[in-house]
């Protein structure tokens, strides 16, 4: 700011008076002083206090209230302005960072008390609103006792990642899981902290067919495996003989030509196949 000075005198006049000052360095209270002289040599001083200048713009500095990598919703910015000379004149109010992405930001403007105006940038978030996705693969809905599963669960998220998940498929052979239906569940969560749940579902079933499969499978020999095949066969042709003297022979060649839980597993199937 520039002083000027106003000199008069009505008797002798004035011989000097002070020349205009600059006052260009900050600070508070600052004070100019000078001095006048008339003709006749008479001086007068006079001092102007109380000057204040400001060039420096204030700070201002934006900040998630919740400090977080990612975040499901709107984050709430904080903003924080300071100015060490005049002081701050009008600082912002809280602001919102909405919509979905990477390096989210808004912008706020603060003033100080000496008009310097500071607009600034906040800090950058991450903002992911979508739930992952539970996906399921390679289901194929019904299946006979002597086939395997090989059902596979993803979770797929594309903004902020997976983050914690019990996603699990299924696999091994389909007479482990029981005659009749299976859902499987499984959830997933993201970084952002969004969750969301799947299931998929299959049947399993026993068939003549299959149940010779697997009593093939189960036994040691050609011969036995032909035979308990052959018993299943008149089974179910309406043989109920056929029904005990299948599991007879199961019964007897346990331990020998069909291992104890194998022959297990063939007499639990035949019953549920003919109701026994």
């Amino acid at each position: 700011m520039t002083v000027r000075f106003v000199c008069q005198d009505q008797t002798s006049g004035v011989a000097d008076c002070p020349d205009p000052i600059a006052v260009s360095s900050e600070g508070s209270e600052q004070s100019v002083s000078r001095t006048a002289r008339d003709a006749a040599g008479n001086e007068a001083s006079v001092s102007l206090g109380g000057i204040n200048i400001d060039r420096t713009p204030p700070t201002l500095v934006g900040s998630p209230a919740v400090a977080a990598e990612w975040y499901p919703g709107d984050v709430v910015i904080q903003w924080r302005a300071e100015d060490a000379l005049s002081g701050v004149a009008a600082a912002p109010a809280d602001s919102d960072i909405s919509g979905e992405g990477t390096a989210l930001t808004t912008d706020a403007t603060v003033v100080d008390r000496a008009g310097n105006r500071t607009t600034a940038t906040s800090a950058a978030v991450n903002i992911d609103r979508s739930p992952p996705s539970v996906l399921f693969t390679g289901n194929q809905q019904s299946y006979t006792v002597d086939q395997t599963l090989a059902i596979g669960c993803a979770v797929l998220d594309s903004l902020s990642g997976p983050a914690t998940t019990q996603c699990q498929g299924a696999s091994g052979p389909a007479y482990a899981f029981g005659v009749g239906e299976t859902t499987i569940a499984s959830t997933a969560a993201d970084r952002a902290g969004n969750t969301r749940g799947g299931t998929t579902t299959f049947t399993v079933q026993v068939t003549t067919e299959s149940l010779c499969t697997l009593s093939r499978r189960f036994s040691v020999t050609d011969a036995v495996g032909r035979s308990l095949c052959s018993k299943l066969a008149d089974a179910a042709a309406g043989n109920d003989d056929a029904v005990r003297a299948y599991l007879n022979e199961v019964e007897d060649q346990t331990g020998q030509a069909v291992l104890p839980e194998n022959a297990t597993i063939l007499s639990s199937l035949a019953r549920k196949l003919f109701a026994q």
